[in-house]
């Protein structure tokens, strides 16, 4: 068996998910603990792996809560709301999901009836400022092996549609829309510089996104970010 074999294994997709599902369960309790221990945030960030590992503690420098979880659609993060979210009754919301959607196959419709339900429980419950982000681009040049597998069955003409709608959500329902897709594509690709593996992106990338985040949440950033 070829290493791309091995990688396109049936197999070892099934065990990848099964490690997958249960470190989000970690993580999610982790969460539910850490609600215990806080108080009041100003800003809570909730959504999929864009989310988890953007470092919002060291790019800003105000208190921010960091709600993402690997891995998750709009689906789960939905479900999770309740326990992983609402307990922090943030001023503000910074809602950054959809590409898991994508990959998962989601209708547009199912994902814009998730982030809307999303979007008016933080308003209802928390009275919170919402702020959805465009869904960012992938990497759909490169040839390299691990970049396809981590982008996967996503694409850019589906990311764009979908951040058309978002568009067209924030607009009908008074929520702000941050477009974090333009700054981070380069010639109708993620820019390969920001990112880790065609999907997610490392800390160069997080910068645009924050300078972005820092004028439309009127967020101070650390000098040294």
């Amino acid at each position: 068996m070829t290493f791309e074999e091995f990688l396109a294994s049936p197999y070892l997709a099934v065990i990848g998910d099964k490690m997958l599902e249960g470190n989000k369960q970690k993580l999610e309790d982790k969460y539910v603990e850490l609600n215990t221990l806080t108080s009041k945030a100003d800003t809570v960030f909730l959504g999929d792996s864009l989310v988890e590992y953007f470092p919002v503690w060291e790019m800003f420098s105000e208190k921010i809560y960091n709600r993402g979880i690997g891995g998750d659609t709009s689906a789960e993060t939905l479900r999770r709301l309740k326990k992983t979210v609402l307990p922090l009754n943030s001023d503000k919301a910074v809602l950054w999901v959809g590409t898991n959607d994508i990959h998962a196959g989601f209708t547009e419709k199912q994902t814009l009836e998730n982030v809307t339900a999303i979007c008016k429980t933080l308003q209802t419950e928390c009275d919170a400022e919402i702020y959805l982000l465009s869904i960012a681009p992938v990497d759909v040049k490169s040839e390299d092996s691990q970049v396809k597998m981590a982008v996967a069955s996503r694409d850019n003409v589906k990311i764009q549609s979908l951040n058309g709608k978002y568009k067209n959500l924030c607009r009908e329902n008074g929520w702000i829309y941050i477009d974090v897709y333009s700054v981070l594509e380069k010639d109708g690709s993620l820019n390969p510089d920001y990112s880790v593996d065609g999907l997610h992106l490392n800390i160069e990338g997080y910068k645009p996104v924050t300078e972005i985040l820092k004028k439309k949440l009127l967020l101070k950033i650390n000098s040294a970010s």
